[in-house]
């Protein structure tokens, strides 16, 4: 799908993608009867990919989804290229559009590149979500991307199931509520590993650096393996609180990996609970991981 005709796309930031052509999802009513509890169906998803190869989406402009702009489901193959995706904040610009996702890949999907799109929404801004255990969603890489107004660049929520060779790379973030972020928690079997944030700039964002396995309550007698997490050249200015790594007792994370990394906040500690691993050259503030 590429954009050829129509009305030019509304840039979300300088340097955003030009498409020729634009989706309007007509948003903000739902970003309201949501907010108002008025809702008695789910919101429409702007763009579903299911069970497909070798898709591609460029040179086109999303705008106000009523939820996800797009998601994946058993994708072999797709390239995401050259997208402005635009979610307004509405009441004068005070209030979210909630769960507008920018490109969740997921359930399955792999060998996926998304590059050169700019988004600005009220959700994670990419979020790479979980296959099941023997069909992973794999082999996805994110770069030189902008952000804006959203929850970042984003493995999960996992619950169960599996997310692997990840990279997200070369991205600027900017008035974020979260940036280099995985979320999980414990539903059943799973795991999360080989994932790097790569050459990331972060600007006025609550939390730059967040890994959690308590995103949200749940059965303790699973949880989800996180290996291999590595964030390297990733800088923050202005941002509201210290990297966490919050892992589970029973299955500590390992093989996290600190390569200048400098995302300090007014001086707080960084935060690790059972999460393991070293760090390499300036990183600020000093880390706490354990060996």
């Amino acid at each position: 799908v590429s954009g050829v005709s129509g009305a030019a796309a509304p840039a979300s930031a300088p340097g955003a993608p030009r498409g020729a052509g634009m989706i309007d999802g007509g948003g903000t009513p739902w970003y309201v009867a949501f907010d108002e509890k008025r809702l008695k169906h789910a919101r429409p998803k702007l763009l579903v990919i299911k069970d497909s190869k070798k898709f591609v989406l460029a040179n086109i402009a999303l705008v106000d989804s009523p939820s996800f702009f797009v998601s994946t489901s058993k994708l072999d193959g797709g390239e995401f290229g050259s997208l402005s995706l635009t979610a307004h904040w509405y009441d004068g610009g005070k209030k979210e559009p909630h769960n507008t996702d920018g490109i969740d890949p997921g359930d399955g999907s792999r060998d996926i590149h998304i590059h050169d799109v700019v988004i600005s929404n009220g959700d994670d801004s990419v979020a790479v979500k979980p296959g099941k255990l023997g069909s992973c969603t794999k082999n996805i890489l994110v770069e030189r991307c902008h952000f804006a107004k959203g929850h970042g660049a984003s493995i999960g929520s996992v619950g169960h199931g599996c997310v692997e060779d990840v990279v997200f790379r070369n991205i600027t973030m900017d008035k974020q509520q979260n940036g280099c972020r995985v979320k999980t928690y414990s539903e059943g079997e799973g795991y999360v590993r080989n994932v790097t944030w790569q050459d990331i700039r972060l600007g006025a964002t609550d939390h730059c650096v967040v890994v959690t396995s308590a995103y949200k309550a749940a059965a303790a007698s699973a949880a989800i393996n996180m290996t291999d997490l590595r964030f390297v050249r990733v800088s923050g200015t202005g941002c509201g609180s210290p990297p966490n790594f919050v892992c589970p007792e029973n299955l500590p994370c390992r093989n996290i990996l600190l390569q200048d990394v400098s995302v300090a906040s007014h001086g707080k500690a960084m935060v690790c609970k059972n999460a393991h691993g070293h760090a390499v050259g300036t990183v600020e503030p000093p880390s706490c991981l354990r060996p």
